[in-house]
């Protein structure tokens, strides 16, 4: 049994369910978004038994399990089952890229340079942040085909 870990933003938790699912070929679908309702509300991170745990019939299957940090809109992920080196480079390049790439950059850029905000330099930052997500993704493939881990120097870029 393997586990993968990892922050999403509360609101990419269907986006990633979406591919995960994908990806183990469940048939993701309206019943598994209303299971979704409310799901999070009362669950905590720091917590054994805070978590939302909801089930994914797959090859393979795998178990996902959901908990918002307390006081702020990120979700703490965890899959378990019996995942493969591939599967496991897709799911950490989707936590990546939808706790990093998708929704961190411009808060992060604004944060950096709050007097610099215009929407040409946040354009131009949300280029290179997506340029940064393009070598991450390229990374973890390279690490899946090669069987290696990756590179702690390639990671650096974000």
């Amino acid at each position: 049994m393997t586990t993968v870990a990892g922050w999403i933003f509360e609101q990419n938790v269907v986006r990633f369910l979406e591919h995960l699912s994908h990806y183990v070929g469940h048939q993701y679908d309206a019943a598994d978004e209303d299971a979704l309702v409310g799901a999070l509300d009362g669950t905590d991170d720091e917590s054994d038994t805070g978590w939302f745990q909801y089930p994914l019939q797959g090859v393979p299957p795998v178990l996902v399990s959901l908990a918002r940090a307390v006081g702020g809109s990120v979700v703490s992920v965890r899959i378990d089952g019996a995942i493969d080196s591939v599967l496991e480079a897709r799911i950490n390049t989707m936590l990546d890229l939808l706790w990093t790439a998708i929704e961190g950059c411009r808060p992060y850029f604004v944060r950096q340079n709050p007097r610099v905000a215009s929407k040409s330099t946040v354009r131009r930052s949300a280029f290179v942040c997506a340029a940064r997500a393009v070598a991450v993704v390229l990374c973890f493939v390279r690490a899946a085909v090669s069987g290696a881990p990756p590179r702690a120097s390639a990671l650096s870029v974000m």
